[in-house]
């Protein structure tokens, strides 16, 4: 919170996880939304996981309800991006090799996250062939959307 509020610029806050700490934070700091964006990955809007018609309760809110519904009405600036278009997204096998030898932060972000899950994510995902699939990428599609404003989206050939 200190950190936040003696920043001289707009902080943005990336929640890709249960928001857990973030009602403390809030309670202990309630300056920090006039100094933070938040961009939350999480909820179901119309689909839930695997692009089902069946709206779920998202991990990331599923865990903490009362906690995602602080965060929601604490008054700053928000970008959701819910499974509807987290877990939509994902790469053809030509479009990962382009993915992986393409270096521009965006792409970085992108990469980073889908090399986490496919090599060691301590969740349980299994290993990824980048030839044969990508993971869905949840949270990189959050990240991505806050790094470019939604001004601009990755475009492979």
């Amino acid at each position: 919170g200190e950190v936040i509020l003696s920043s001289t610029s707009i902080v943005e806050i990336f929640m890709i996880a249960p928001v857990i700490n973030f009602p403390s934070l809030l309670e202990r700091f309630p300056g920090v939304i006039t100094k933070a964006r938040a961009r939350v990955s999480g909820g179901s809007i119309f689909k839930g996981y695997d692009n089902s018609s069946a709206q779920v309760a998202e991990y990331n809110i599923g865990v903490c309800p009362w906690c995602f519904s602080q965060v929601l009405n604490a008054g700053w600036p928000i970008t959701l991006a819910p499974l509807d278009t987290t877990g939509l997204v994902s790469l053809q096998p030509s479009q990962n090799r382009e993915m992986l030898t393409t270096l521009t932060p965006s792409v970085n972000v992108v990469a980073a996250t889908v090399l986490y899950y496919c090599t060691g994510d301590p969740f349980g995902a299994t290993e990824c062939n980048f030839n044969v699939t990508t993971p869905v990428f949840y949270d990189a599609v959050t990240t991505v959307v806050a790094l470019t404003e939604a001004e601009e989206l990755i475009v492979f050939s």
